[in-house]
């Protein structure tokens, strides 16, 4: 007898639903071929009682050989030709009856659209297997369903056909490379020394052979096996069911046996046995032994499973499953999945993000339910369990499986500290139509009250929305009612509209301070209160806006609102080649608040700015010439001015500049490196002449502090209520070193400022003359040093003041986001230096040090050390370990900190934090000592660490 395996090929839909379970870890074998000659390879075949053939191997024959995992071989046009003419497709094979055939009584049927499995092309050649007579045949089937199923395929009522698990068997003309033309592609382990085998193999879990991988923090990883095949593109209802089986055994009229390894496809979807029975007119299949079934991002392993091929149902029992996206892995007595309806149901299952072999937490249901086209499960009678202690019980949840939006419960919260107590908050998604949700989540504060807080989300074709809103009716220990309200819009209405709105109010200004906000608003010393739209013209813009603040420090004046404020801009478009041609207007009416407020602080009104410039700008590589002028104007309407001040006033003061610049290269060689290092001397003068407005209100008006950048601007203020004399020329050398890619390598740029003229403008009316004749020496350095280390430094030297006025460094290393150091030294003074009152004892000096470093692949140190060295006050100390693998992650701190606005003998404070997070599904947080900060606001402090936790996610 010829050794043959069976590739059955039939448009019948198998959909055998979403599970996973345990396995060994083969996807596709080869085994040492059997000889052609069946008596040789010692095979006995009877006639059974009902009149079935039935082949084994003989007592002299050799155990079957041992499976080993199929290596992958390049298939040849050739091999799939001659594996095609063999092993084609039913509606492709010959009609002509088989010489098993029982009596020329039975007709070969019409040829059904969806034909069953075929085994004609492995029936038992004349000369090795005689088949039954007529004496001893079983009853004659009929042309049913069924019957049609066995004669259009094997032309006789009864066939049995034995064959050793082969893919390399010369029949099927070059073992793999007929099975890939028969449809059934090889599935690939990981290749030789990228991955050990484990115990848990099975899932598709291998140990990294380098340990510890230091990105995701597990000692191993799920190999999903690659897997190609011709018509995975195709539409499911067009995929052919390929069938490969190692012995089958039919009969007319009754059921077909398939003996293992049994291998089911269609399209993306695989599933493996040792044993397949299918009921020929029911159209189910039963599988037992091995189940192992896969899709992709899918495994599902077990013991046995039905299958319902025309209603697309299947049952499996004794599951394991694996999600290789999600990095999830779970446990079900059994899944039940229906591919019609998109629903998969597991009894008695739990679910874990952990490793193999680990269950340090889970999360179990009596009956969890999957409802795939909707994208969400539910959970009945949820329990989560770390260390197999039972910690949280819910009677029902939904979770989402998918991007899909769907109603239901959101994972919890929970936080400990030694102000609040125990807070527990539980989030409620409400998916309400395609473009508007909402999410409410009520907080139980236990030292409190409960605080609800609520955000909906709208958005249409022109605009996102966020409506945000909180409330405790009281607060047990602040013994009043909290809230907070907050929007976010931004709208396009048109292609050339903007609209804009954010804003935020609370009913107190320690609100934010007690409870911390986690809805999208704002959180800083002032709220916004800010709408906005603006219109963009060809070549001009046009917006109206107003603004509020609500100041939540009583020791900080309320800043002026603009209610409203209107402006205009535009350039004037021109022949000329390099000229430039713009305006600018605005108005603004400031309001103010007038407590604690005195003299010309108190002055409220309105302020309209408007400019025109012109300027022509000449560039070339070896330098640029830029020459510019421009017309400021300030009128202003005033209300609650002092005795003495005029209630309007208004001026015109023009402003010209001029800025040269050559640049020149040259080849650099430095340590083996080659650099192209230029030279650029540098001119910049400006001229804007002097008038008095020292009895003008400070509206939004600042003095800019010198540094390098002061020496090319052609303004001292910020804002538009000072316009600063200057008649000055700034001097300035820079040099660059590019590598060959063009990337800057390093920067030196040294300037300064000499004045033809006192400045008189201050911010205000009692502040001096600034009289020097030259500007402090203003310098910057910035240096890549490798791709690693960078550093950048800066410096103002006043020669008047013999002191560096302004000086800072910051050293950043970074290699990837999980190895991170800052240091960061600055010291300032708080005077001008070309001040003569200025004071050699009012300055600031401070270090920030942070440092995110792994201690090893699962261990990492976080750290923070923030100094004024000034005051010898230590204003922040952070040290914290991180431990995280597959599983979970905590995280522990230690703090101290100095809180400068609490009371004298109050104003040290300490406390340990603890965060602990299961990956995969939630976290919460504690706190002990003087504050219950969130964890997280207290790492947020640290560079780099925000980056590192969206990379994480």
């Amino acid at each position: 007898m010829t050794a043959r395996h069976h590739f059955v090929k039939t448009p019948l839909v198998l959909a055998i639903g979403a599970v996973i379970v345990l396995m060994k870890q083969g996807q596709a074998y080869a085994a040492t071929p059997a000889p052609a000659d069946s008596t040789e390879a010692g095979w006995n075949c009877s006639q059974t009682a009902n009149g079935r053939w039935d082949c084994n191997p003989s007592a002299q024959a050799d155990s079957p050989p041992a499976l080993e995992p199929a290596v992958p071989a390049k298939v040849t046009e050739a091999d799939e030709e001659a594996v095609q003419a063999q092993l084609a497709p039913l509606d492709s094979q010959s009609s002509q009856p088989s010489q098993h055939t029982e009596t020329d009584a039975v007709q070969e049927p019409a040829r059904e659209a969806a034909a069953p499995m075929d085994t004609s092309e492995s029936a038992a050649p004349a000369d090795t297997a005689k088949a039954p007579d007529s004496s001893s045949r079983a009853e004659a089937g009929t042309s049913s369903p069924a019957a049609t199923y066995v004669a259009s395929q094997a032309k006789t009522s009864e066939t049995v056909t034995d064959n050793p698990s082969s893919l390399q068997d010369a029949g099927l003309a070059g073992s793999q490379s007929a099975a890939v033309a028969q449809g059934w592609p090889i599935e690939n382990k990981p290749a030789a020394g990228s991955a050990i085998p484990t115990p848990y193999s099975y899932l598709d879990w291998y140990q990294n052979p380098k340990g510890v991988d230091p990105t995701n923090h597990c000692e191993g990883f799920y190999q999903e096996p690659s897997f190609t095949a011709n018509d995975l593109k195709q539409p499911q209802e067009h995929q052919q069911v390929y069938v490969l089986a190692n012995r089958s055994s039919t009969r007319l009229g009754d059921d077909s046996e398939l003996y293992g390894p049994v291998y089911v496809r269609q399209g993306a979807q695989r599933v493996a046995a040792d044993y397949a029975k299918y009921d020929q007119a029911n159209g189910e299949v039963h599988l037992q032994g091995n189940l192992r079934y896969r899709q992709p991002g899918m495994l599902v392993v077990g013991q046995s499973g039905d299958v319902n091929l025309n209603s697309s149902a299947s049952t499996m029992h004794d599951v394991q499953f694996v999600q290789y996206g999600l990095h999830l892995r779970g446990v079900a007595a059994s899944l039940s999945n229906n591919e019609k309806e998109q629903r998969t149901e597991l009894s008695s299952a739990y679910f874990t993000r952990c490793e193999p072999g680990n269950d340090s937490w889970t999360l179990h249901g009596s009956s969890i339910v999957l409802h795939k086209d909707e994208g969400y499960g539910e959970a009945y009678n949820a329990t989560l369990r770390v260390a197999d202690v039972p910690i949280l019980y819910l009677p029902w949840f939904s979770f989402p499986i998918s991007d899909k939006r769907k109603s239901g419960f959101l994972y919890p919260d929970f936080s400990v500290n030694s102000k609040d107590g125990i807070e527990i908050a539980t989030p409620y998604y409400l998916n309400l139509a395609p473009n508007y949700d909402a999410t409410i989540t009520p907080r139980l504060i236990e030292k409190r009250g409960l605080l609800t807080e609520a955000e909906f989300r709208y958005m249409n074709d022109w605009s996102y929305n966020t409506f945000s809103g909180a409330y405790m009716p009281h607060d047990q220990i602040a013994d009043k009612t909290r809230w907070l309200l907050g929007i976010d819009h931004k709208g396009n209405p048109s292609p050339q509209l903007y609209t804009r709105v954010y804003a935020t109010k609370v009913g107190d200004i320690d609100y934010q301070k007690d409870l911390s906000v986690d809805l999208s608003v704002e959180k800083d010393t002032h709220l916004d209160q800010v709408g906005e739209v603006r219109y963009y013209g060809d070549n001009w813009n046009a917006g109206a806006r107003v603004k509020y603040y609500q100041t939540l420090d009583d020791t900080i004046a309320n800043p002026y609102q603009e209610s409203p404020h209107f402006d205009v801009s535009g350039s004037v478009p021109n022949s000329v080649q390099n000229l430039g041609l713009g305006y600018s207007f605005q108005t603004t009416n400031f309001t103010r608040k007038q407590d604690k407020l005195s003299g010309i602080d108190k002055a409220t009104g309105l302020r309209t700015v408007a400019q025109a410039n012109a300027s022509y700008n000449l560039v070339r590589p070896w330098g640029f010439v830029r020459g510019s002028t421009r017309l400021n104007q300030r009128f202003y309407s005033l209300d609650n001015m002092p005795t003495g001040y005029a209630d309007s006033d208004q001026f015109t003061i023009p402003t010209a500049t001029l800025d040269t610049g050559l640049v020149m290269e040259r080849q650099y060689d430095f340590r083996d490196e080659s650099f192209t290092q230029t030279l650029e001397p540098r001119l910049f003068y400006t001229y804007t002449p002097y008038q008095d407005q020292s009895r003008l209100p400070l509206f939004d008006t600042d003095e800019l502090t010198f540094n390098y950048d002061q020496l090319w601007r052609d303004y001292r203020f910020t804002g538009q209520d000072r316009i600063g004399d200057m008649n000055q020329v700034s001097a300035g050398l820079t040099s660059r070193f590019y590598e060959d890619d063009g990337s800057q390598r390093a920067m030196l740029g040294l300037g300064q400022t000499f004045y033809f003229q006192d400045r008189k403008v201050r911010l205000e009316e009692d502040d001096e003359t600034l009289t020097s004749s030259t500007s402090p020496i203003a310098s910057r350095g910035e240096f890549q040093i490798n791709q690693r280390l960078s550093l950048l430094a800066d410096a103002v030297w006043s020669p008047q003041q013999s002191v560096l006025s302004d000086s800072g460094v910051t050293l950043r290393y970074q290699s990837d986001i999980d190895h991170i150091i800052n240091l960061r030294l600055r010291k300032f003074y708080e005077d001008d230096p070309e001040s003569s009152s200025f004071n050699r004892d009012d300055f600031q000096y401070q270090t920030d040090m942070s440092v995110i470093w792994p201690i090893s692949a699962q261990y990492s140190l976080l750290a923070r050390w923030n100094r004024d060295i000034e005051e010898s006050r230590t204003l922040e100390t952070m040290l914290g370990v991180e431990y995280e693998n597959c599983c979970w992650r905590v995280r522990a701190l230690q703090r101290n900190w100095y809180d400068g606005d609490a009371e004298d003998d109050e104003r040290r404070k300490s406390g340990v934090f603890l965060q602990f997070t299961l990956k995969g599904l939630a976290g919460f947080n504690t706190g002990f000592g003087d504050n219950g900060s969130n964890t997280s606001s207290i790492l947020e402090e640290i560079t780099g660490f925000e980056e590192r936790e969206s990379n994480n996610k």
